[in-house]
């Protein structure tokens, strides 16, 4: 079983929990964190609206264009993620994990704030729909009074895979096994949309956004 130590969810820290080479073991590292001070997290909240919706847009226009096939591979690659963050979720439900949140406030959540990818912004849109609009004043961009704004099915990974050793402890060791074999398999549904497109990353869309510029999202890596 994976234990993480009590506090991983104290701003600034936050805890990993894997498998590695198929060995339980305990890992603990830093994230991608921005700091107030860093040229992103620095930029006003209107510039961070301004690159959310011209990139959205962009993406959007791109998706529009692709061949009929490329969009099929979406559509079916990001109903596999669906699929399997809806059963990670029910090992969060299991341990009642939704209260362990409410208690804790959001710390979680409030290191969340670019965390978004360029798959779950596809899940929407190979519906036709659009994401909800962020607000880079509050916590999370996608936080709000009532909760998380996003569907389990699109909430990016890192939201999806984390669970404090609070809510871990309240799973049996089956559990632990079956939630990191799909935490997993759940890595490598994105990880072909890295290998895939030049707009996807793990650490987030708007990271990857203003690290491309004005090459396109969707083109082939």
């Amino acid at each position: 079983m994976i234990i993480a130590p009590q506090g991983v969810t104290v701003a600034g820290n936050r805890t990993r929990l894997t498998r590695f080479f198929d060995h339980p073991c305990r890992i603990l590292f830093e994230p991608l964190v921005f700091s107030a001070e860093s040229p992103f997290m620095s930029r006003p909240d209107c510039e961070l609206t301004h690159l959310w919706q011209t990139s959205l847009q962009r993406l959007s226009q791109e998706y529009q264009s692709l061949p009929p096939l490329e969009r099929d591979w979406i559509t079916e690659s990001c109903a596999k993620i669906a699929s399997l963050q809806q059963q990670l979720h029910e090992f969060f439900l299991a341990a009642k994990g939704e209260d362990l949140c409410c208690a804790c406030a959001g710390a979680c959540c409030e290191r969340g704030t670019h965390h978004m990818t360029l798959a779950n912004l596809l899940a929407y849109l190979q519906a036709d729909e659009l994401p909800p609009s962020p607000d880079f004043v509050s916590t999370c961009p996608f936080l709000d009074s009532q909760g998380c704004r996003i569907p389990v099915a699109r909430r990016p990974f890192n939201c999806v895979t984390f669970i404090c050793d609070e809510v871990e402890k309240r799973l049996s060791p089956a559990q632990v096994e079956d939630f990191y074999r799909l935490e997993r398999n759940l890595r490598y549904c994105y990880e072909q949309f890295d290998l895939r497109y030049a707009g996807s990353s793990l650490r987030g869309f708007l990271i990857r956004a203003e690290r491309l510029g004005t090459r396109p999202f969707l083109a082939r890596c």
